[in-house]
Formats: structure tokens, C-alpha cells, sequence
């Protein structure tokens, strides 16, 4: 998955992720409302694990395709495409309900599904209906339960649901 290109919504402008997005990522993950829905992102977020992401997602070998979503030029969240098109994404509190996500989303899934990707696919834990909500609106379905993940800012591991959304379907 060669190429991180700036991706533009109506209102939200999706760019490759950078080490200049550090202090506004260190400021998101303050909020442990995003950690407790990740399997990524422990909490609190230790010294030096935000730059340890950004230089990981910005390595030209890393197949992952991570963007900084912003609004008025303010990161807001993350999405992230995997190779297969394992979607994942967190999004500032102070931005949930706006549908920003779904827009952030959509414009992702476009793109996956332009490159050639045959589905897009995601998981969220069974107590996060609204992801599971935004996976809906961009037209993925549910497949059945996922893969149980650990979350460690909750150090236990949690049952997931899991969807899809075909290219072709």
C-alpha cells in the first residue's frame, strides 16, 4: 500500500499522519474515553509512546496507511487502512456525534476500494455501539461476533462484533 495521499471530505481534510502531529495526538489521548475503545492505545498513554505510533506509521515500509483527521486544520482523530482493508479509527469526545467520523470513514473506504481493496472491514468492542453505527452508515454489515482483542487501558480482553462491506455488494 505504497502512497499516503491527502484525502478531502466537505468538511474535514484526512493527511498522512507526521511526527508534527505529536502534541495535538499527546492532547487527544489525555481523554481516557478514546483508550477504553482501542486495542491500541494503552492509558494513561506512557512517555514516549505517541512518537514510538507516529514513527512506525510514517516508516515507508509499513504497509498501514494512517491519517490525521482534521477540522479547521485541528487533528481531531486518527483512521488508519491496513493491506486487506482492516479499517480502524478513534476520534477526539469533544468531536463524537458530528458524523465526522463517518465522513472521515467513507472518504477511506473510497479510497481503499479505488486501490483495488475487494472489502473493507472492521471490529469494535460489543460496549461501543457507536462505532458500530458509523460502520453502518458507510454501508458495512454485520458478519458475527470478532475476534476477542486485549484492551489494555483496561487490561482485560473484550468481545467484538465484526463488519463488512464488499466493493462489488
Amino acid at each position: 500500500m505504497r502512497g499516503r495521499p491527502t484525502l478531502t471530505t466537505e468538511r474535514l481534510i484526512l493527511k498522512p499522519l507526521t511526527l508534527a502531529d505529536e502534541d495535538a495526538i499527546e492532547d487527544l489521548l489525555k481523554d481516557q474515553r478514546i483508550a477504553r475503545m482501542t486495542t491500541s492505545i494503552s492509558f494513561p498513554n506512557p512517555p514516549g509512546a505517541t512518537i514510538g505510533f507516529l514513527k512506525r506509521v510514517i516508516d515507508p515500509e509499513n504497509p498501514d496507511m494512517s491519517w490525521a483527521i482534521r477540522r479547521n486544520d485541528i487533528c481531531i482523530g486518527v483512521v488508519t487502512l491496513r493491506p486487506g482493508g482492516g479499517l480502524g479509527y478513534w476520534l477526539g469526545p469533544d468531536h463524537w456525534g458530528r458524523g465526522y467520523m463517518t465522513e472521515a470513514g467513507k472518504a477511506v473506504a473510497d479510497f481503499a476500494f479505488a486501490r483495488g481493496e475487494p472489502r473493507i472491514h472492521a471490529q469494535h468492542f460489543v460496549d461501543n455501539p457507536a462505532s458500530g453505527r458509523v460502520m453502518e452508515k458507510l454501508g458495512m454489515k454485520l458478519i458475527g461476533p470478532g475476534t476477542p482483542m486485549y484492551c489494555p487501558s483496561r487490561d482485560e480482553t473484550m468481545d467484538q462484533l465484526e463488519y463488512e462491506r464488499l466493493r462489488d455488494g
